[in-house]
């Protein structure tokens, strides 16, 4: 199956020299290349979201509201097209910099180079170039998220990939520092793994579990992607006897046959939880 790697790169506060960026799959180069972008551009996205939820005894609400998110973005991608059929089970993606190295004088930094990789987006090739699909992916996870309210989702992970922009519950610093690093040379590694029947990257140490997250930045970005502006629309209809909270989500079974949701889109298992 063909995936698509989505890498942007940017330099801040650049020292000497250029840093050098080695990207490489389970050990195996597939580029070097001079970190050498300095320009961001804006991305935005624009959302409509109507929920209407009814109830026993009467019970009748109807929420609207508008969302329209700005984020600044490298204006540089690098772009990988892969093929996972000689893949082991699971995966690695490793990012080293090399010569971002800081200048002291005194004891004291100065100057230092400074790089920052954002996004780093691992998606199946024929979703990318689905946009309905991806458009349905956007709703179904709006729709789990208003059917599943729970505490784990302050601790879901995110899809198709890593960005520097906060998920729902973290701490923005932490996301960001994790892919904006200076003063040192240094290497990221990112498992792969799969989920729903396909290859998903991972931030360090998680493992994905349960209904993944879309955050705004994805959206916002897919729609430079497109080189279009659009207004999602979600449209949500929800009976308060069918939401699950709490420990109960643990059991959940979410299908692409739902009565409430109907997404066909192949990535689902039957189960979220296996």
């Amino acid at each position: 199956m063909k995936y698509i790697l989505v890498l942007g790169y940017q330099l801040f506060e650049k020292n000497n020299t250029v840093p050098v960026v080695k990207v490489s799959l389970n050990n195996t180069l597939m580029e070097e290349f001079r970190c050498d972008n300095t320009t961001s551009t804006e991305v935005t996205f624009k959302q409509k979201i109507i929920v209407d939820v009814t109830g026993e005894g009467g019970f009748k609400h109807k929420d609207t509201k508008s969302v329209y998110s700005q984020f600044q973005s490298p204006s540089k991608y690098k772009v990988y097209e892969l093929d996972d059929e000689n893949w082991p089970g699971e995966n690695k993606l490793k990012i080293e910099v090399n010569d971002n190295k800081s200048n002291y004088t005194n004891g004291f930094m100065n100057k230092k180079s400074l790089v920052s990789f954002n996004p780093i987006f691992l998606i199946r090739k024929d979703l990318l170039l689905d946009k309905e699909k991806i458009f349905r992916l956007m709703k179904y996870e709006y729709w789990a998220e208003m059917m599943y309210p729970m505490k784990k989702a302050q601790q879901r992970w995110k899809w198709p990939g890593l960005s520097s922009y906060e998920h729902r519950g973290q701490d923005i610093r932490e996301s960001h520092e994790e892919l904006c690093r200076g003063g040192e040379n240094f290497t990221m590694e990112f498992p792969i793994v799969k989920k729903y029947n396909m290859r998903v990257l991972c931030g360090v140490g998680s493992k994905p579990k349960g209904i993944f997250y879309i955050d705004n930045f994805f959206k916002a970005w897919y729609d430079s992607y497109l080189k279009q502006i659009h207004v999602q629309q979600t449209d949500l209809k929800v009976n308060r006897k069918d939401i699950l909270v709490n420990n109960k989500v643990d059991a959940m079974n979410v299908n692409s046959n739902s009565k409430h949701f109907k997404l066909d889109v192949d990535v689902y298992p039957d189960s979220v939880n296996k």
